[in-house]
Order: structure tokens, then sequence, then C-alpha cells
């Protein structure tokens, strides 16, 4: 028996694995922001358009799929 997964780009099931998963994915966007910063240093327009269209767009589809998320 499964008790949560992910389901189109959000999460359905138990609201401890729930928080478990966006903690998981808020550790991997902090990361690739990281990264992002590393590369800003000699490409800075690549950066910015790695952050606006692809983390920047995750984390708000994320918010608007999952409720808990605002507060984590």
């Amino acid at each position: 028996m499964v008790k949560g997964a992910r389901y189109l780009g959000g999460f359905i099931g138990d609201k401890t694995l729930e928080t478990d998963w966006v903690k998981n994915r808020v550790t991997f966007w902090a990361g690739a922001v990281e990264t992002m910063g590393g590369i800003a240093i000699k490409h800075p327009q690549m950066a910015y358009t790695g952050v606006v269209r692809s983390l920047q767009m995750e984390w708000n589809y994320l918010l608007r799929v999952t409720p808990i998320a605002s507060p984590l």
C-alpha cells in the first residue's frame, strides 16, 4: 500500500510524506540556485534565463498545486 506519491507535479497522500517531499524539492532548488550563482559570474544572462524559465516556473507550479508549500 502506498501512503503518498508524486502526481502531476504535486503530491497526493499523507501530509507528513508531503512535507518531506516539499522539503526535498526546496533543498534541490537551493542547490540549483547556488549553481546558477556560480554560472552567473561568467554568463549572467544564461543564469538569469535558467532561473526565470525553469526554477521559478517549477516553484510557482508547486505553490499552486501543493497548498502546504507556502509556509515551508
